[in-house]
């Protein structure tokens, strides 16, 4: 089946010399051209050699997400060939939480020779025929994609602010025991604790942001996401308590074994983090950042993902930090939020 034929057959509209269109149903008529837009994006190309995975890897892997349950496909097309495509999905668990329907943007990617506005266009196509219910559209996107940050700017994002992305390489390390605190695992009985202790110490920058959103609301997300780390056994974390038992700090992990699919490494990220300012616990974001590494290259992770929210006061030091325990390769990501209607819907 030619191109022409499989994108028209679910046309939307046409933008200067640009065609674009929904894809509904399967995109398997499109491989060849989704792989090759995939493999062209080279804007995280030094964290993916950081990782030991390829750019054909992981554009194998990224085509593969695209059946994600509930997401929709939008493509850009000029003369016969695909220079674009955005793919939109629903968080289910946000909506069901916060009570409102939050959709994130998985996929935006245009070809190195694409038209100016093509990211726009796509943007600007989903958010016009997206027939479903929406109250907020999140995205996250390297801050050298200029085509993808400007696509979402010129249609209403509004940057929320920024992450460095960054690269370690799992080897044997030395964990020394801090004498005056309690290391142990992430258990549920713990779990509405640690929330609140997110909330207010967190370095993480995962949700949408607003006055209508609860802090209780955002609290139970928390329970909810690190439930995850307790009952999954290729995930897991470590809090570290005071002399009252309460929490000073707290890290969770997990590999990503649907990666390692595609490729030969083993991959994990460092996910939830935080440490109580003023704890009176100097280098305990080290020492936690030196267990989660040494629990997974137990299981022979080779490299691992972290992020670090930069507007946070402690993101310089927690930065110097990941540069001692060895981060070479640093890349950063904005993040962007668009809100549609006004009010809860789901409340």
């Amino acid at each position: 089946m030619s191109l022409s034929y499989a994108v028209r057959k679910s046309g939307v509209h046409a933008r200067h010399d640009v065609d674009f269109w929904r894809i509904r149903g399967s995109a398997k008529e499109l491989t060849s051209e989704i792989v090759r837009l995939f493999v062209l994006d080279s804007n995280d190309d030094h964290l993916l050699e950081a990782m030991g995975v390829s750019q054909e890897e992981m554009a194998a892997y990224r085509f593969s997400t695209l059946p994600e349950r509930g997401g929709v496909l939008f493509v850009a097309e000029r003369a016969g060939r695909l220079e674009g495509l955005l793919f939109l999905a629903p968080d289910g668990l946000q909506s069901a939480v916060l009570g409102h329907y939050i959709w994130s943007v998985r996929q935006l990617v245009t070809s190195p020779d694409a038209s100016s506005g093509t990211a726009g266009g796509l943007l600007q196509t989903a958010l016009r025929y997206l027939d479903f219910p929406v109250d907020c559209v999140v995205a996250r996107v390297p801050a050298r994609n200029r085509a993808a940050v400007g696509g979402l700017q010129r249609q209403g994002f509004q940057a929320l602010g920024s992450r460095v992305v960054g690269v370690l390489q799992c080897r044997a390390r030395s964990v020394k025991e801090p004498t005056n605190l309690d290391l142990i695992p992430v258990q549920k009985s713990c779990l509405r604790e640690a929330a609140d202790f997110l909330l207010k110490n967190g370095d993480c920058f995962n949700y949408p942001s607003s006055t209508w959103l609860r802090a209780e609301r955002m609290v139970r997300l928390y329970e909810c996401q690190l439930a995850e780390y307790v009952e999954e056994p290729r995930a897991g974390g470590v809090v570290a308590k005071g002399p009252f038992a309460e929490i000073l700090g707290l890290i969770t992990y997990r590999r990503k074994i649907w990666l390692g699919e595609f490729t030969s490494h083993r991959l994990a990220s460092l996910d939830f983090f935080g440490v109580r300012p003023g704890s009176g616990s100097d280098g305990l974001g080290e020492v936690l950042h030196r267990h989660a590494l040494s629990a997974l290259y137990a299981e022979s992770v080779d490299a691992v993902e972290v992020r670090t929210v930069v507007a946070r006061p402690e993101a310089a030091g927690k930065l110097e930090m990941l540069r001692k325990l060895g981060c070479k390769a640093f890349s950063s990501e904005l993040i962007f939020q668009r809100w549609l209607t006004r009010g809860a819907s789901l409340c």
